[in-house]
């Protein structure tokens, strides 16, 4: 029975060795993986240090920009040769050389010249999500070692504390830790109305402060910020690509007897004095230009006579003005007053992360747009 009772207890120490190695096998493990480095949770009020920025910075916390999804070139071309229907092209053109019948052939030179479209095309499509950007490469304030200084967006790390303001956009996520700011996430969230953040609620990067001011820590850079998750490149790219598609389309078309088709009135957009920010513009001027009409782009941050310069100029019956900042609303009203006042006034759509239906009213502008595809349907209604 002693016999017995021993050899029913010999297994244990077997299993307490596996154990053991699989725990040393788990810290080893551990011992290769990199670490994150531990949070720091700076105050507010003095921030992180120069040295802590910069070990962070080393370690790979840095707010560097999401890598483009955008194809190389040689993907682009290799999308456009290696096709199926190349491939069928290639086999009737072997086979037709094999029966010595090289007449029939011609249709090569349409299969080369449709794939050297779709890569000009692609091309160009690319160049265009290069040049719109959802966060340009603006200067943000931050406090470290105590004092307020400015940084490029590239340089904050994580923990980094910035102040934000009115017109501001946020860099990167993270919770606000003092003060008050109304943000609009139409670009992340798809939520149209302002909201407001208080101590604590998470602020989402690409996103624009419109009134208030704050200091937030920055909990989530780089790959891991919410614009590298948003649409808005996407759109971009989409409406490049058709863009450009349509151009090859109405060329093609104009080139037919009989087939060019009666000239659109010219529409002219501005961001008006004292706004900087021209991303929702730039987006309803692609989408406009899609549907044939001529837009005259004044660009960022222009003067009220400068519009009504433009409209009187290219004699457009249509204007559209856009604003993210509320201290530029005065502007706007002045712009608007101004092509009222003109003898043959263009009709005026307003629109803008700080507008609304009733501020449009209130200054006598035709029309209020909520976004681009709203600005489109209000230039088919007015221009047709």
């Amino acid at each position: 029975m002693a016999q017995s009772s021993q050899a029913q207890q010999a297994p244990p120490p077997k299993r307490g060795r596996e154990e053991k190695q699989r725990a040393r096998r788990r810290e080893e493990r551990a011992a290769r993986s990199p670490r994150e480095p531990e949070r720091i949770f700076p105050d507010p009020k003095t921030g992180l240090t120069a040295a802590q920025a910069a070990q962070l910075l080393e370690q790979g916390m840095g707010n560097e920009a999401v890598a483009s999804n955008a194809k190389s070139t040689g993907q682009i071309i290799r999308e456009n040769t290696l096709t199926f229907f190349n491939l069928v092209f290639v086999v009737l053109a072997a086979l037709l050389v094999l029966a010595g019948d090289f007449k029939d052939m011609m249709f090569l030179g349409i299969a080369i010249v449709n794939s050297l479209i779709g890569i000009v095309q692609q091309l160009r499509s690319r160049a265009t999500l290069e040049k719109l950007s959802l966060i340009s490469e603006a200067r943000v304030k931050v406090v470290r070692d105590g004092q307020l200084g400015t940084v490029p967006v590239h340089k904050l790390v994580r923990e980094d504390i910035v102040e934000l303001g009115a017109g501001d956009q946020i860099p990167a996520d993270g919770p606000v830790l003092s003060g008050q700011v109304t943000v609009n996430e139409a670009l992340i969230t798809g939520e149209a109305d302002p909201i407001t953040k208080d101590v604590g609620d998470e602020l989402l990067s690409g996103s624009f402060v419109v009134s208030g001011k704050c200091r937030a820590r920055l909990d989530r850079v780089g790959a891991d910020f919410e614009a590298g998750k948003v649409f808005l490149p996407q759109l971009i790219q989409a409406a490049g690509a058709a863009q450009a598609a349509f151009e090859v389309i109405r060329e093609q078309l104009s080139a037919r007897p009989g087939g060019e088709s009666a000239p659109k009135a010219p529409i002219v957009l501005a961001t008006v004095k004292g706004d900087i920010h021209d991303i929702g513009k730039n987006i309803v001027k692609v989408l406009l230009e899609n549907y044939g009409y001529p837009v005259i782009d004044l660009g960022k941050d222009v003067e009220p006579a400068a519009v009504v310069e433009a409209a009187k100029r290219h004699a457009a019956p249509l204007v559209g003005l856009s604003a993210l900042m509320t201290t530029t609303l005065p502007a706007m009203e002045e712009t608007t007053r101004l092509l009222k006042a003109l003898p043959n006034p263009p009709v005026v759509w307003v629109g803008g992360a700080v507008v609304t239906p009733e501020y449009a009213r209130s200054i006598g502008a035709d029309y209020y747009a909520r976004d681009a595809k709203q600005s489109v349907e209000i230039a088919k209604k007015v221009l047709g």
